[in-house]
């Protein structure tokens, strides 16, 4: 069997340089591949050399199309939340099929050799993916659609109901759209513990620290540990671990619950610890004592790129991840290292 560049080099060099001629040949292309086991990799090649061929405005046609196809996703997004939200998960589930149906049926947002197709929520997402998990050799590619939420709404919908069976298969669905998604990551951190999995549940916690860019994440994290520290019979530990969180987030009502289950087991109330006990805490179980270096370095260095490049409304929204981490004084110190 002839392999993709092989093809792909026989296709290109089919081409006659006339582009009526050349789009109507790249569409016979796909179909004469169309049972081909690469067929979804051809597909996509011809597509982008479809593009290459289209007039200008052609390329605004499409180009219109498919922001208006990107409203349209989103609203429906936006409404089948809504629907989760009030309880009437079916209706959900119909508004979310055909968006599931379009991210498992697409050639176009297929990873092959050289592509590695994501989907991310944010910018910061994309950074931190690259920084942990790309694939040497592959050019990175963000999908034209958030389909890591489609699944991520879908587990969460399963969840509720608890067909934990069908939730853990959406969730990880989700977590390979998006590796990086902390969100993601959360709702399956849930999964996990409904499903009896508590050492699953706390590595997955874990990568939420890790991954952790904005403080509630950082704050949802501790109070994972604080519960899994609390099923492990560690209450001093579980409740280092909550008064810890209360530095990255608003007090929950779940946290006064927890606290008053550790004064039970501990015949006392838990006192706040100092900073130093705290260090000693987060070092005795390799935590991570406030956000990952990794992920502040990442950020400032992303700003500073872009705020040289004179796109300073990009480079704020890297700014805006690293203020809550930091200190006024610290933040102005931070900014004029960086040029701002």
């Amino acid at each position: 069997m002839e392999d993709l560049q092989t093809i792909i080099k026989s296709i290109t060099d089919g081409l006659s340089g006339d582009n009526r001629k050349d789009i109507d040949y790249l569409n016979k292309c796909m179909t004469l591949y169309r049972d081909h086991p690469l067929h979804k990799e051809i597909a996509k090649a011809c597509g982008e050399l479809l593009y290459k061929l289209m007039p200008e405005e052609s390329r605004q046609h499409f180009a219109d199309m498919f922001s208006k196809a990107f409203a349209d996703f989103q609203n429906k997004l936006h409404e089948a939340n809504e629907l989760q939200q009030k309880k009437e998960y079916e209706k959900a589930i119909a508004l979310l099929e055909p968006m599931k149906a379009d991210a498992e049926n697409s050639s176009l947002y297929r990873s092959d050799e050289e592509t590695d197709v994501r989907t991310f929520a944010e910018p910061m997402e994309m950074s931190l993916y690259d920084f942990y998990f790309a694939q040497k050799g592959k050019k990175l590619q963000q999908a034209p659609f958030p389909f890591h939420a489609v699944y991520l709404l879908l587990g969460s919908i399963e969840l509720s109901r608890n067909n934990l069976k069908k939730a853990g298969k959406y969730l990880e669905k989700a977590r390979q759209w998006d590796p990086a998604s902390v969100p993601v990551l959360i709702v399956l951190a849930k999964f996990q513990l409904a499903d009896s999995k508590p050492e699953d549940f706390y590595q997955t916690t874990l990568e939420i620290l890790r991954l952790a860019c904005h403080p509630e994440d950082l704050a949802t994290g501790y109070q994972n540990i604080g519960l899994y520290l609390f099923l492990k019979d560690d209450y001093e530990g579980s409740a280092n671990a909550y008064f810890l969180s209360l530095n990255y987030g608003e007090p929950r009502l779940e946290m006064d619950d927890a606290l008053k289950a550790i004064e039970q087991k501990l015949g006392k109330k838990p006192v706040p610890p100092t900073h130093e006990q705290l260090k000693a805490f987060a070092e005795k179980y390799k935590l991570p004592l406030g956000p990952n270096m990794d992920m502040l370095r990442i950020a400032a260095g992303n700003a500073q790129y872009l705020h040289s490049q004179g796109h300073d409304e990009d480079a704020q929204y890297y700014l805006d991840i690293l203020h809550p981490f930091l200190s006024e004084e610290d933040m102005e110190a931070l900014k004029k290292q960086l040029g701002f």
